[in-house]
């Protein structure tokens, strides 16, 4: 089967992803040819599934502690580096190169991001038992950005993974580290702001954070006239954030925002077949991307905390359109922007606002978007599908017949027979002091997923789709001919048929994974829902923006005494921050006071009695205190 490589600017979803290798590689210290992305090296043996397909790629030399170029390393060598080696390598990724750790699991990611002094990107300990362990994951700060790449083992499945997909995820982490961890823009990163009339533009083709999954979709299928094997299909997943802080905030309003865009390079292109040579030279045979779902959620916050502000939301597109892919924001206020507390885009300020223009425009031929914004969770979700073109405009007329057979050049959208799909949704979430309180202004765990169900037809002249309850299979039967088994057992991830299209009135159309079997055993009808195939759940944790922000100070408080009840007015400095107000240990949050219009606070006094020390808080710290007294 022919495959179709293809790599591009995803915007985000999509998710993954031998050789022993020595240090001195037999004494040849220096073989003069680079891979894909120029000089590499390599440091100790490199296990795991990808690990030849790497190498293959890189063409990496032994490591002696230089810092110009990509280091590759096995996650138990990572663990045994010198205190010399450490720094090399911290050198090295904060220089924009990327680390890339084979068979890595927590510990190994959470060692990589300890070396610069940042949170791991990725929970593995959270992840299902099979996804632990990664056949890779790196990281690198260019330009104080981060960039980190995982790559997943490949679904349990009884077959192993295709070499040709193998080295197509090892191709991909060379295209990753050349378009998003070396094209980068940094001098949309590192503009200052220093006049209250300018507006910090957050570059859309830079965020502070990206994660990059590299992960497959398999896929059996088969046809009358070829035998079942299994394909692949390339998922390449990409999660970005711009994180922002407010410190000018009014009471009751959103401190921190994280401006997130999911998209992915969804390739179905791995999964077709020509039947040029065949008996059947009018018909193909692929699957086609039928649905694409994503979402990200926030858990452990209530809606009140952190919700979506519709404003803020992605927005539907029509099918065969070209329209914007991201949405303009305009967050005012006087704050900071930033992946971590150092670096370029840890000391980015802002006075008047910040805003974000994501003016790049795609064409969705064939697609509808349907954006589901949780009206009662902090939920963003949204699916791309195609079944109402094809039910529509394919399937009735038998559009896939061009003349005599089948035109594949145009009678089908590529998108239809085997091509790629590059979807991305922006939305923004707005936070409350209380979020940043309860995650100890660390990181905001995410958790994000995606799903992909494909589409089938067969070929219904004298033949028919059936299945067999007693073993569990689907087949294709004709009249003339013995059961032709198309797909393994029912109870499998990867249960499907093939996308064959013939030049007959009678094609029809499904969905895979087929969905539950209906009363007469058999789930083939059109508009089949089937169970989309679900890629890994993954729970990644953004920072928050840096604070940057002085502790409060008290001057005065008026007046000095009172009743239960009493409003007292509150003077002093960086009391436009404050997140508590504290009376005799009692903590009164932000949305039970308010600030003047002349930087001071007023709050009713709440239960007490005697003389109680009263303090102001914020994320920085508390400040000095200040006595009131309780009167009867």
């Amino acid at each position: 089967m022919r495959r179709k490589l293809w790599y591009g600017l995803g915007g985000l979803l999509a998710l993954t992803l031998g050789l022993t290798l020595l240090a001195g590689c037999g004494g040849d210290d220096d073989n003069g040819v680079d891979g894909r992305v120029g000089r590499s090296y390599v440091y100790g043996t490199l296990d795991g599934a990808l690990a030849s397909q790497l190498v293959q790629t890189f063409a990496p030399r032994p490591w002696r502690g230089e810092t110009d170029g990509p280091l590759l390393i096995a996650a138990d060598t990572l663990m045994g580096l010198s205190e010399s080696q450490k720094a090399a390598a911290q050198t090295l990724i904060k220089g924009g190169n990327p680390v890339l750790v084979t068979s890595a699991r927590q510990q190994h990611v959470e060692a990589l991001h300890t070396l610069t002094g940042t949170a791991a990107a990725v929970a593995l300990d959270r992840m299902p038992a099979h996804y632990v362990s990664t056949e890779l994951y790196g990281f690198a700060q260019p330009n104080g950005l981060m960039r980190m790449i995982v790559a997943p083992p490949f679904p349990a499945l009884p077959e192993p993974e295709p070499e040709s997909s193998r080295q197509e995820r090892a191709e991909f982490v060379a295209t990753w580290i050349l378009e998003k961890v070396r094209g980068i823009e940094p001098s949309a990163q590192t503009q200052q702001v220093t006049q209250a009339s300018s507006t910090l533009q957050l570059s859309p083709t830079s965020p502070p954070w990206q994660l990059a999954v590299a992960d497959t979709m398999p896929a059996y299928w088969a046809t009358c006239d070829l035998a079942t094997q299994t394909c692949t299909n390339q998922a390449q997943l990409f999660v970005s954030a711009w994180m922002v802080y407010s410190s000018s905030a009014v009471a009751g309003q959103p401190t921190d925002y994280f401006i997130m865009q999911m998209s992915g390079n969804l390739s179905t292109a791995g999964c077709k077949d020509f039947y040029g040579n065949r008996n059947h030279s009018t018909r193909i045979g692929a699957y086609w991307l039928r649905q694409a779902n994503m979402n990200a959620l926030v858990s452990g916050v209530s809606f009140d905390q952190m919700d979506i502000n519709p404003q803020y939301a992605p927005v539907e597109v029509n099918p065969s359109t070209t329209v914007t892919t991201g949405t303009t924001w305009s967050l005012s206020g006087t704050g900071t922007a930033g992946a971590s507390s150092t670096g370029a885009t840890g000391s980015l300020a802002f006075t008047a606002g910040v805003s974000y223009s994501d003016t790049r425009t795609a064409t969705y031929q064939a697609l509808e978007t349907q954006v589901n914004i949780g009206a009662s969770d902090n939920t963003a979700s949204w699916t791309y599908d195609s079944w109402d073109f094809v039910h529509a405009s394919i399937e009735p007329g038998n559009h896939a017949c061009g003349g005599p057979g089948l035109n594949v050049s145009g009678a089908l959208p590529s998108i239809i027979y085997g091509g790629t799909f590059t979807p991305a949704q922006s939305w923004v979430w707005q936070a409350q002091p209380s979020v940043r309180q309860q995650f100890a202004g660390k990181t905001l765990p995410v958790t994000v997923n995606a799903s992909l169900l494909l589409g089938w037809t067969y070929y219904g002249g004298g033949q028919g789709c059936v299945a067999n309850s007693s073993v569990g299979s689907y087949y294709v039967e004709d009249a003339l001919l013995a059961p032709a088994y198309v797909v393994g057992s029912a109870g499998s991830l990867s249960n499907g048929l093939n996308f064959d299209v013939s030049c007959d009135v009678t094609t029809n159309y499904g969905t895979i994974p087929l969905g539950p079997w209906g009363p007469s055993g058999q789930n083939n009808g059109p508009g089949n829902p089937g169970t989309p195939y679900a890629l890994p759940t993954w729970t990644v944790n953004i920072p928050f923006a840096p604070t940057s922000l002085a502790v409060p100070t008290l001057a005065t408080i008026s007046p000095t005494s009172g009743s239960v009840g009493t409003v007292v007015t509150l003077t002093g400095t960086n009391l436009s921050a404050a997140t508590t107000v504290n009376f005799g240990g009692t903590a009164i949050p932000s949305s039970s006071f308010s600030y003047t219009t002349a930087g001071t606070i007023q709050v009713a006094a709440p239960s007490g009695t005697g003389t109680v020390q009263v303090s102001v808080g914020n994320t920085s710290g508390t400040s000095n205190s200040i006595a009131f007294t309780y009167t009867q």
